[in-house]
């Protein structure tokens, strides 16, 4: 059958600080091989396999974000990244859209990458902005601050967050 593999080796290689994926520059790093399949961009579908689930061409948006969700519970975040990105890319009206979005910048946050964790939360409010995701981003916008050594940053965060959600848990 006709499925896209993503087989992920050496992570942290893998991706540079601007959060893209680089397979040219390490042959080890991330390699998406589209067995038999003449067009790259069509939407991955989940498969599962003796190595655990895998995206295979033709997928839905739901089982994409579910397979994100499953792959960052397990600790594979580029692969999750990859999932959410691909969730948010391809369909940024979707419902799970704003989700995905937020759990990317939660997966470079896991990786420690505050600075990629920031610019996707700072994006979210503003592609987003009637989103329950909000707050959430301007919480780990807060943490990312406080990891990255800026307290005044983030204790403006917390502030913001306090006043103007003060019913988000």
């Amino acid at each position: 059958p006709r499925r896209a593999v993503l087989a992920a080796r050496r992570l942290d290689d893998a991706v540079d600080d601007r959060g893209a994926v680089d397979a040219e520059d390490d042959a080890d790093a991330v390699v998406i091989r589209l067995d038999g399949r003449q067009d790259p961009r069509a939407a991955p579908e989940v498969a599962s396999s003796s190595n655990g689930p895998q995206i295979t061409l033709g997928a839905s948006v739901d089982e994409v974000y579910q397979y994100g969700q499953a792959r960052m519970k397990a600790g594979q975040l580029l692969d999750a990244l990859a999932a959410f990105e691909d969730v948010t890319e391809r369909a940024p009206q979707h419902d799970l859209a704003d989700n995905a979005m937020y759990w990317t910048g939660a997966c470079h946050a896991q990786r420690a990458n505050h600075k990629l964790a920031l610019d996707v939360w700072q994006r979210l409010p503003i592609r987003f902005p009637k989103s329950p995701k909000v707050p959430d981003a301007l919480y780990g916008m807060a943490q990312s601050h406080e990891a990255l050594g800026e307290p005044a940053l983030a204790e403006t965060l917390y502030l913001e967050l306090v006043t103007q959600y003060p019913k988000a848990e």
